[in-house]
């Protein structure tokens, strides 16, 4: 058996997670060494690849968030958008419902 090439945070969904505000975010939140929920250390093999986003004055970031934090981002970003997207079906959810869905199973 072949093992499976690591996902994108894209691919993944965490960079469908809001984070706090940039700018209120320390050095090790904004660089992937804290987590940007709780500030707990996180490194690359323990945190969650938030993927790149843009941080104070357009500068990139590369944060990475604790399993704890971003599984209760996760069930309540597919929580919100279980009731507030109108291109879901109960029957037929949209492709972003059915990423973050794969995401809340995959940090269980």
């Amino acid at each position: 058996m072949t093992a499976r090439p690591a996902l994108s945070p894209e691919e993944r969904g965490t960079t469908m997670l809001a984070l706090p505000k940039t700018y209120l975010l320390s050095d090790d939140q904004r660089d992937g060494r804290a987590c940007p929920w709780c500030a707990g250390p996180v490194t690359e093999d323990t945190g969650i690849d938030l993927g790149i986003r843009p941080g104070p004055l357009g500068t990139p970031i590369h944060p990475r968030g604790c399993q704890p934090c971003v599984h209760q981002e996760v069930v309540t970003v597919y929580e919100r958008h279980q009731t507030d997207c109108y291109r879901c079906k109960p029957t037929r959810p949209c492709e972003a419902r059915r990423t973050l869905s794969r995401l809340v199973e995959d940090l269980r």
